[in-house]
């Protein structure tokens, strides 16, 4: 069916959501003017994201993102677990994330600049904090408009889920919507 639901009428089985799987691609093309070089010209896969989605019904979905990327460690490209989330709605107004999740700084700031395939945002390229990480994120609607977050977190980000110490970081942020473009957020 087009929402992603077998049809137990059909197919004699239990209902059951399918996956749904989703990718992106951060590739570019370099070319050196510089006089006297090896390479003049490059393309180049930087970083892509390979994951699948489930929604086990209205309330409960889940989300597994890997992200195979170049790193400092002399592999050219290594996978990590980036997002293994699990969604619960308590209502129309509360969202519990927990496991490997993906992180809300990033998000409003990605989606207001709209080109992170160019260049990251100034938070992301300055290591403000990381995109994803272990814990729990609780994000309820307080109005049309305003909406806040609170977490516990590991700190420490995907590729380092805990460091040494085992202490949480925990936090609040205070979102405030005047249109699609401006937004206004408190930590």
């Amino acid at each position: 069916a087009e929402d992603g639901i077998r049809d137990d009428l059909v197919t004699g089985v239990q209902t059951c959501a399918l996956p749904i799987s989703h990718f992106k691609v951060f590739w570019n093309y370099n070319y050196d003017f510089s006089e006297d070089v090896t390479q003049t010209s490059a393309f180049e896969l930087d970083r892509v994201y390979l994951g699948y989605k489930y929604k086990f019904n209205d309330n409960v979905s889940a989300k597994i993102t890997y992200d195979v990327g170049k790193n400092d460690a002399g592999s050219n490209y290594t996978a990590f677990v980036k997002i293994a989330q699990l969604d619960y709605k308590l209502s129309s107004k509360v969202k519990l994330s927990m496991g490997m999740i993906g992180g809300k700084q990033f998000n409003d700031q990605e989606k207001v600049w709209g080109y992170r395939y160019i260049y990251k945002t100034l938070q992301d390229e300055n290591k403000f904090g990381s995109s994803a990480d272990l814990g729990v994120n609780a994000e309820i609607k307080l109005s049309d408009n305003l909406t806040t977050n609170i977490f516990a977190l590991n700190g420490e980000g995907y590729k380092n889920p805990q460091d040494a110490d085992g202490n949480q970081r925990f936090g609040l942020n205070l979102i405030y919507d005047f249109s699609d473009k401006l937004k206004m957020k408190f930590y």
